[in-house]
């Protein structure tokens, strides 16, 4: 493709009056513009024909070049610009340095904040029960009946009696896990007045299950009542299926979409056929869903889930949100524990697995993620 005119002869002249012979200088210029002829863009080389080109496209450098997305530009600078380069480099480096000192003292900064939130919120709780008992011991020295302090106590006595004593000794359940009957009674009519606030009548309520931290035994005197509602004939959101009451969260779901969700082996969705009414997670069940269940869809599955939540629980994080990240861990750790116990025996049969570590995790000042996340592992 290079075709190039032959130049005109030119007569020799003689040794003395002749001028520098050029045939060197020309040689090296036109290989010069040879080079320059078959150019690379990604990696700015030229070569000096057609078919070295074509084998440098083919050839290793050129294809890491091009993933990297990579140019190399060599730029030539004068010695006043390389001195000003060097300093820009030093003064940017700097600028990164300090830049990263600071996010991570603020960081370090927000993360005592909130743990110094949670340890007050406890002191609190811790406050407000010693009082009720001092009180109540009081009145009943001086022969004085508190009819609320009396209940306070007696209420006590009863969530005591319910729990298993040794398993409350270990820290594996909360004496505010429990529901009493009475207790039970107030909650169920809440959870239909609810309801038919939101447009879903009590006929269309097929299941109730109990969740979230009194179903799985860590719940503290702040903590709310969390269900799942199973509903026929309602046109379920896509996005956003929680209703909030007073005290009370429920993920609703209409009977055919959960039945979906349990086909592709949702790890939150499989712990519900361990519910019985014996362990109190059944309230009510007029819908039996189906089972078919697959190890090697249960691990990838579940693999999934974990992963999604922990990488949630690092974004919250990022964003401050340190309460919110400790509680999607502790998410991560209950369900991690109940897949395991499903892999073995094909239901969850130890419900407070893990609990011990939740007070750890929450009361624990972390400084940073990664120190939270080698806790954590």
């Amino acid at each position: 493709h290079m075709e190039r005119e032959a130049a005109p002869s030119v007569p020799m002249a003689s040794p003395s009056s002749s001028p520098p012979s050029t045939t060197t200088t020309t040689t090296t210029t036109e290989t010069a513009e040879a080079a320059q002829q078959w150019h690379c863009d990604v990696c700015d080389m030229g070569f000096p024909s057609a078919p070295d080109k074509a084998r440098h496209l083919s050839g290793k450098k050129h294809v890491i070049m091009r993933e990297m997305g990579k140019r190399t530009v060599h730029v030539r600078m004068t010695g006043e610009e390389a001195k000003n380069w060097a300093e820009t480099k030093r003064f940017l480096k700097a600028s990164r340095k300090r830049v990263f000192a600071a996010a991570l003292a603020q960081e370090a900064n927000l993360a005592t904040l909130q743990w110094m939130d949670e340890r007050l919120t406890l002191r609190d709780d811790a406050i407000a029960e010693a009082a009720e008992l001092a009180s109540h011991n009081s009145h009943n020295n001086h022969n004085n009946h508190n009819d609320n302090c009396h209940d306070v106590v007696e209420d006590r006595a009863r969530r005591d009696a319910v729990i298993d004593k040794e398993t409350t000794a270990k820290g594996r359940q909360s004496r505010y896990s429990v529901i009493l009957p009475e207790e039970r009674a107030a909650v169920t009519h809440k959870i239909y007045e609810t309801l038919q606030r939101n447009g879903i009548q009590p006929d269309q309520v097929l299941n109730i299950w109990r969740w979230g931290s009194k179903w799985w035994g860590y719940a503290n005197r702040r903590s709310d009542y969390d269900f799942l509602i199973i509903v026929k004939d309602w046109d379920q959101p896509a996005e956003r299926n929680v209703i909030e009451g007073d005290d009370l969260d429920m993920a609703v779901y209409e009977v055919n979409v959960f039945q979906a969700q349990l086909d592709m082996h949702v790890l939150w969705g499989y712990v519900f056929f361990s519910h019985t009414r014996e362990n109190d997670g059944i309230w009510l069940e007029r819908h039996v869903f189906t089972k078919k269940f697959s190890a090697i869809k249960w691990n990838l599955a579940a693999s999934h889930n974990l992963k999604k939540n922990y990488s949630l629980a690092h974004q919250y994080w990022n964003h401050g949100e340190v309460r919110k990240a400790k509680k999607r861990l502790v998410y991560v750790l209950k369900h991690s524990a109940f897949a395991v116990q499903i892999a073995d025996r094909g239901f969850v049969y130890d419900r407070f697995e893990c609990n011990e570590l939740i007070p750890v995790l929450m009361q624990t000042n972390f400084k940073s993620w990664a120190a939270i996340e080698e806790w954590f592992q």
